[in-house]
């Protein structure tokens, strides 16, 4: 029986498990973890996802990934060969490391995201590794606490939905982990549709229709662009116009390009109908958003700002489904 199409959209997020082959090791010592986080990094640079939770065992890890542009495929054919390739060079072994395809589950965010954090970050725990949260380094955790930080990695998301000020943040995000601690596995996390998807009967239906056609995706959100807009104005704290044109201040720039990326990327346009709509060169459009991209990977007020937009994209189009 052939496997069922990949499902992708800007916006997808995943859980995603790779196990080793028969069971075996996947890392032998911190120098292999390490490794693997490096390689983690370099493909998100060459890939640019969203990143919220990961945690590395012995013989398998799991992944919270949140795609944008390149499909998850990609993303995880480039890190699982980095690592194989490393792992066989540098312990002397042949061989498939990992075992057959990775199990990728399409996830409903809004209400399985943080149950899904907060069980990747318990793993170590439950699984007897470390008899403490706070002992275990080879997990996103440590950076949710402040005391490390990966540039692939976005904690913001998570912990604005715990307060406003990190310190309190994370005192809460701390005693929502320590809540479920004694618990034991969560099978529901696990109890997914067609062997692909978690969520309710919605999620699944909405997320079939975004199954590859022909190697075309449908958007994530329908929205019209004079919409998105507003939104994008409205959000931004913009109150003088116009935002069509070249004009360079600074606030016009920035809405024009969060206007171009979330278009593209959450509504399905082509970066040449974003031009036309906002009147300006095409090259300029795509400039403008990888010159974006790069300064979110930066300046993590604007990319909780960016984050929260599409955050209430999201909602307005859930909400605006159940009441048709």
């Amino acid at each position: 029986m052939p496997r069922p199409p990949r499902v992708h959209f800007p916006g997808a997020l995943y859980h995603v498990i790779t196990r080793g082959n028969r069971g075996q090791a996947i890392f032998r010592s911190d120098r292999d973890r390490r490794h693997l986080l490096a390689s983690l990094d370099k493909v998100w640079q060459q890939n640019r996802f969203r990143l919220y939770a990961f945690v590395l065992m012995t013989n398998h890890l799991h992944l919270l990934i949140e795609v944008e542009r390149s499909p998850l495929a990609k993303i995880m054919q480039s890190l699982l060969y980095r690592h194989s390739s490393y792992f066989n060079r540098t312990h002397k072994t042949r061989g498939h490391l990992f075992q057959g395809r990775y199990r990728a589950i399409l996830c409903d965010r809004d209400t399985y995201l943080l149950e899904l954090v907060r069980y990747l970050h318990l793993n170590p725990v439950r699984a007897g590794l470390v008899p403490r949260l706070d002992d275990y380094a080879w997990s996103s955790h440590p950076a949710y606490l402040g005391r490390e930080r990966w540039p692939f990695l976005r904690t913001e998301s998570i912990l604005g939905q715990f307060g406003e000020q990190r310190r309190v943040a994370r005192a809460r995000y701390r005693k929502f982990l320590e809540e479920a601690a004694g618990q034991g596995p969560r099978p529901d996390l696990y109890a997914v549709v067609d062997g692909r998807f978690l969520g309710e009967e919605s999620f699944v239906i909405d997320a079939r229709r975004h199954q590859r056609v022909d190697g075309e995706t449908r958007p994530a959100i329908h929205i019209s662009l004079e919409d998105l807009l507003s939104e994008v104005v409205q959000h931004c704290g913009i109150r003088s116009a116009p935002i069509h044109g070249s004009e360079k201040r600074r606030e016009l720039v920035l809405a024009r390009r969060i206007v171009a990326l979330l278009a593209v990327e959450m509504g399905g346009y082509t970066q040449r109908q974003v031009a036309s709509f906002l009147r300006c060169n095409p090259a300029s459009v795509s400039a403008g958003m990888q010159e974006l991209k790069a300064i979110l990977g930066r300046d993590m007020v604007l990319a909780r700002q960016v984050d929260g937009l599409k955050e209430k994209l999201r909602r307005d189009r859930r909400s605006k489904k159940r009441s048709g």
